[in-house]
């Protein structure tokens, strides 16, 4: 559901490239960027609250 959550993110997840990477052989996640913001939301979509426990970096956002 492409409108189901909107982001305000700032900052830079260093774990993004392999989260996505886990998303795309997991779940069948589909990235239309190349972004770190974007890893955010399809690992909430997925994981839901127990995705913040995976990202690592300096960042902050609201969901």
């Amino acid at each position: 559901e492409p409108d189901r959550y909107v982001l305000v993110f700032n900052g830079e997840i260093y774990n993004y490239l392999e989260l996505r990477a886990e998303l795309a052989d997991q779940h069948g996640a589909v990235f239309a960027t190349d972004g770190d913001g974007e890893a955010i939301l399809a690992a909430y979509h997925y994981w839901g609250a127990a995705a913040l426990t995976r990202l690592r970096g300096m960042f902050a956002f609201a969901l």
